[in-house]
This record gives C-alpha cells, structure tokens and sequence, in this order.
C-alpha cells in the first residue's frame, strides 16, 4: 500500500510569522544604532513617551531628508570656484606685437579717386557727410580692397626706424610680418589672429611709451559646468579664443550673403576677396547688422587659452637733450618729429605669470561628507546604520514571501 506524507498545516493549524516579526522588530530597535528608536520599541517605556520619542524621531528624519534634498540640488547645480596663483618661472616666451598705423593711406601714392574708394570703405564721416565721396559711375569699381589698401598704407620699412632687441641686439622690417588689421597695437599670443579693435589700445607721436605686459594663462570647466568650455580649434587661426571663434562665424556668414570675403576678416586662400563696392554695399551693412543683432554667431570659451595684460604710461618725447641728435639722424625738423614719431618701450612686467583656474565648488565627496554630517548629527547615523536597516528590510521581505507547499516522500 502507498503511503503519502505532507508538512502541509492542517485546517485551523496557526503559525507563528506574526510573533517571529515582533520578535525582530523589537530585537532591531534595540539593537540599532539608528538613536531614538530603541525608545520607541520597548515596553519598559510609557506609552506617551514611546509616542514622544517617535515624534522626534520623525522629525529629525523628515529635516534630514529636507537638507539632504538641497544639498542634492545643490551639486547638481554645479556650483564653480575660481583660483588665481602666480607662477614664477626662470624664463618666458616673448609674445607677438602687432601695431598699425592710424593714418589710412600714404597720400604720396595714392590718387584722388583712390582716397573716395578709401574714405568710403572705412566709413570716414564729419557732421554726418562722407569726407569723400565715391561716385562709382566715375571709378574702376572692379579693384579689390585689399590690393587697394596694401599699395595704399604704410609699409613696415617706413613705420619703423629703429629697433632694438634686449637693449643691445638690432632689429628691423626683416622681424616683422605684413598682416591686415585694424589700427592700434596689441600685444598677443604667437599664432592668434591679432583682434586690436577689441583688445588693442593707441599710441601717439610725441610721447615715449611704457608697455609692461603679463601673460594670463586661463583654465575652464567643460560641460555640465556652466562655463561649458570647448576643446576645438578654428579653422583661420593656430590659436582657439572665443572672440576668434566668433569673428570666424561673423566672416562665414558675410562670404555667405555677399559672396567673398572682408579685407579684416579671415578666410580661405580661395575665397573671392570683396571689391570696394562689394564690402561697402553689402560687407559692411551686413557686418554692422549682425553685431548688433548678435543672432548668428555664439561661441563658448575655450577650456585652456591665454591672454596678455598691458600697462601702459606714457611722458612726452623726445627730450630737448635727445632732439638734437634725432634732428641729425632722421634729417627732420623738430615740429615733423614731434608729429610723426614715437617711442615705445615693450617688456615683460616680471618674470612670472597668472594662472586663472575654475574648480568645481562642490565635489561629490563634499556632498557625501555633508549628507553624513547631517545624518549623524540629526539621528545618530552611519553607512553601517543604513547597512542595519537595509538588513532588516531585506529579511523582512524574505519572511513575507509565501513558501512553496511541499510534499513529503512517497514510501511503498
């Protein structure tokens, strides 16, 4: 005869899961490091004081979840911080020096109708009337700007007379290179296009001038940061800067609009280059537009760059000790030396430079010292309470979890 055994209770058979879950309940909250609960639990305390210690214990966990959520809110923000620090360092690279004269054109090789092109394309207005008037109906309106300008202004051989390098070593037209701009000098990283109109400042004759420069390294967040720098170059420059990026971007979009390209804005060797009409009927107009608009073009920061700060002084020049013998050298009079030329003095302002670097403010681990810090002082907790908790939940669960019925051998 076959017999079948079962471990499956009978009808009306009780278990003993409710006892077994006050059992580790009450076990838990005396045992946990979790403070307040063990107050709570126990029956040793009055039931009024039982309520009162759950109460605090509410409390305190409701204004750690509160301060908790905004310091949560906080790091996602990405708060930044900015370092400065001086660096000293036994040597220094000379930067680039670009400078261009104010005065437009050379009127000795220049024709009339050449200076109405000229004063038209530079915009040159008195009481709101072109100084020159360009009638294009009488004028070669074919001629390129830029052709225009370089035979027209002034040459590196006549704008400088004397150059000197670390006081003592000479130099001259051959150290220099012919570049179009704007007019001012600037003082600039190596390979960056010069942007004088933006950064630059003037200089005037009769004056000897004191240049004294530091070089500014900066150092940026990428994004989520909100300075959201970019590691990019450009494509008209070594050299990535936000003001370049941009200038680019304005170049881009005039050569799309009017078909070639602005004399002082960069572009490929193969792009048409604007003629004196093209850049002062359409060039110009659209340029000014888009400035002022500030629609077409946004660029971010770069992530590493740097930049050069100026001092400048300036005292009267030259010294009636000193005219005498420039009188004799250059073969002028004291009134055209006075009017035409200058001197200036360019120099490092220490050997040293400025290191601008932005931190992240708030670094995960400051958010966790933070969370921890109000978790301990408002309940007494730890990562090993958590742990705890956690423990208790999971063996919870586990006891709650029905259990498969099963059944017994089968002996015959």
């Amino acid at each position: 005869m076959n017999t079948v055994e079962s471990n499956l209770p009978n009808e009306g058979e009780k278990t003993d899961e409710p006892e077994f879950f006050k059992d580790v309940v009450g076990r838990f909250g005396e045992e946990t490091t979790l403070h307040g609960v063990n107050h709570i639990v126990t029956k040793k305390s009055h039931f009024i004081q039982r309520c009162a210690w759950f109460i605090f214990l509410a409390g305190a966990i409701s204004l750690l979840g509160v301060y908790a959520f905004e310091n949560i809110l906080h790091f996602f923000s990405r708060p930044m911080s900015t370092t400065i620090a001086i660096k000293q360092l036994d040597e220094l690279e000379f930067p680039s020096v670009t400078f261009c004269n104010y005065n437009h054109a050379r009127l000795s090789v220049t024709t009339p109708n050449e200076l109405s092109m000229l004063g038209s394309f530079f915009g040159l207005v008195e009481d709101g009337i072109d100084i020159f008037t360009a009638d294009f109906s009488e004028i070669n309106t074919t001629i390129v700007a830029e052709d225009l300008i370089r035979k027209t202004a002034h040459t590196v051989e006549g704008a400088v007379e004397l150059c000197t390098w670390e006081l003592y070593e000479e130099c001259g037209p051959l150290n220099f290179t012919t570049v179009m701009t704007d007019f001012g000098m600037l003082v600039h990283t190596k390979g960056e296009r010069p942007l004088i109109s933006q950064f630059g400042f003037a200089l005037g004759p009769g004056y000897e001038t004191l240049v004294a420069f530091r070089k500014i390294l900066y150092k940026s967040l990428k994004k989520p940061y909100p300075s959201e720098c970019v590691d990019e170059g450009v494509k008209y420059s070594d050299v990535y800067t936000q003001s370049l990026c941009e200038e680019e971007c304005i170049a881009d979009v005039l050569y799309e609009k009017c078909g070639c390209r602005h004399t002082f804005y960069p572009g490929y060797s193969d792009h048409k280059n604007c003629t004196v009409e093209e850049a002062v009927e359409c060039v110009v107009p659209e340029a000014e537009n888009i400035v002022q608009t500030n629609t077409h073009c946004k660029c971010r920061i770069g992530c590493q760059y740097k930049e050069y700060s100026t001092k400048v002084s300036s005292a009267l020049w030259p010294g009636d000790h000193f005219l005498e013998h420039l009188e004799h050298h250059l073969n002028q009079s004291t009134e055209t030396i006075k009017k035409n030329y200058l001197d200036v003095y360019l120099y490092y302002e220490d050997i040293s430079y400025e290191f601008v670097e932005q931190v992240p403010a708030y670094s995960p681990i400051k958010l966790l010292c933070d969370i921890g810090g109000l978790m301990g002082l408002l309940c007494g907790m730890s990562v090993m309470t958590i742990i705890e908790i956690a423990e208790f939940i999971f063996i919870s669960i586990g006891k709650c979890v029905p259990k498969g019925r099963k059944v017994g051998d089968v002996v015959t």
